[in-house]
């Protein structure tokens, strides 16, 4: 995985919240197993607001998933001095007023393997969803967490689930790339990978995705290798299919979102 390449500076994975208002709040959770009391910061900014990890068992943090102001996961991994290459997965949740940790399932946990969710995404209290590099998702009805396998080849070092998007918990779509790029869709029973149209069908890389609507979804990336070249462009679903848009951008977008006004923003 891409990530695992990366070197775990520091001590501690951090979470960070960028204060508006002139209210920061401030948790040190050294010990990973506690959240701590929450204290007023006077000046505005970015400010660590959790760590999780120890110089004995760094950490980093891959992906957040907020619903509200006071509910919000951060999914991450810890290693060891010991045993570099085997990670042990971590879970936060915001309620408001501190983080704390989350206790899963075993089930949930096996399914993790050792392995961060490197994407998260939700729409309500009811509908937060995690992926794993390894292909592996988890997800938190509000009531119960639950996992299972995404139908897509097992990704190599090269190759995961680069991004998602949750719209209701019977819409959510997510993509990545196996040993090809795929698009799929979670439509309240099951995950299936999406066909697309024979020009479309081998992208060089899928990067990001926003959904507008159920009925307007971009996906941003490299979407044509067929002649060789890549060429920057975007994917949109209009409820019905996909259709192929081209870009007049030096390097392929990266990662998108939605302006809050019907239009979207793209890197």
């Amino acid at each position: 995985m891409a990530w695992s390449r990366r070197m775990l500076l520091g001590t501690a994975a951090a979470v960070l919240a960028l204060a508006q208002s002139g209210v920061a709040v401030a948790i040190t959770d050294t010990s990973a197993a506690q959240a701590s009391t929450a204290a007023t910061a006077k000046v505005p900014g970015w400010r660590v607001v959790a760590t999780a990890g120890s110089k004995a068992h760094p950490g980093l943090m891959e992906a957040v998933a907020a619903v509200s102001p006071a509910d919000a996961y951060a999914f991450g991994a810890l290693t060891s001095k010991a045993s570099p290459d085997a990670y042990t997965s971590i879970i936060r949740h915001w309620n408001g007023r501190s983080w704390g940790a989350v206790v899963v399932p075993a089930g949930v946990t096996a399914a993790l393997s050792g392995f961060p969710s490197t994407v998260a995404t939700g729409s309500s209290a009811s509908n937060v969803w995690a992926f794993t590099g390894a292909g592996a998702w988890i997800r938190f009805n509000g009531k119960h967490w639950s996992h299972g396998e995404l139908p897509i080849e097992k990704p190599d070092d090269d190759g995961d689930i680069t991004a998602a998007v949750a719209i209701s918990p019977d819409d959510v779509w997510a993509v990545g790339a196996d040993n090809t790029n795929v698009v799929l869709h979670y439509n309240g029973r099951s995950w299936t990978q999406q066909l697309m149209p024979a020009k479309l069908a081998d992208p060089a890389y899928f990067q990001g995705i926003v959904a507008l609507s159920p009925k307007s979804v971009w996906v941003t990336g490299d979407l044509d290798a067929l002649t060789g070249s890549v060429i920057p462009g975007a994917l949109h679903w209009n409820g019905r299919g996909w259709a192929s848009v081209a870009l007049k951008s030096p390097d392929p977008l990266i990662n998108a979102t939605a302006d809050g006004h019907g239009g979207v923003w793209a890197v």
